[in-house]
């Protein structure tokens, strides 16, 4: 099925697909303490890196799936402010959510309107009938967020990549759904 889920807008919102001049953002998001201590640390210390990590993790996503990490950004001041999106892991059989924002626009509530508009684009769009979501079990935020998304906890996982402990939420869509 070739899905195309790269440009998604809501009230407040554009999501779009990343591109190589996001790169210092990229830097600036990832180096985040919260995300490096949730997310993990991967390793962008310059634009070299950030731009290695764009076409090794969201492009080449894009252009396997037709979805990935989308920039958000907010429409009325066109500053991006974070990123959400789908992703396909090796190890999961359907995609799970991801987001992260920088922290001067935490609980403004954009990465629950980015995630709910990812969910239902997904859902508009059959990509799957569920998704999930990973969470570091310390991350009371984000495991907040993906309640409030409307999922639910499944289980602990030992991710294979690094053998860190997460849990798993996640979301089956129905035609009752919202």
């Amino acid at each position: 099925m070739t899905v195309n889920l790269l440009s998604i807008e809501t009230e407040r919102l554009k999501l779009d697909a990343l591109t190589f001049s996001d790169a210092m953002f990229i830097k600036t998001l990832f180096n985040d303490p919260d995300c490096l201590r949730f997310i993990g640390d991967k390793g962008i210390v310059d634009r070299q890196s950030a731009e290695r990590y764009l076409e090794n993790g969201p492009m080449t996503s894009y252009r396997e799936h037709g979805f990935g990490m989308l920039k958000i950004v907010v429409k009325e001041t066109q500053d991006v402010i974070g990123c959400c999106g789908l992703l396909q892991r090796d190890y999961l059989p359907e995609p799970d959510i991801g987001f992260a924002g920088l922290l001067e626009y935490r609980g403004q509530g954009y990465l629950y309107e980015a995630s709910v508009a990812v969910l239902m684009k997904a859902k508009e769009r059959g990509i799957y009938r569920t998704i999930h979501g990973l969470v570091d079990p310390e991350n009371l935020a984000s495991i907040n967020l993906l309640k409030k998304l409307g999922m639910t906890y499944q289980q602990k996982l030992k991710q294979p990549v690094d053998d860190k402990e997460s849990y798993v939420y996640r979301i089956h869509f129905t035609e009752h759904n919202e």
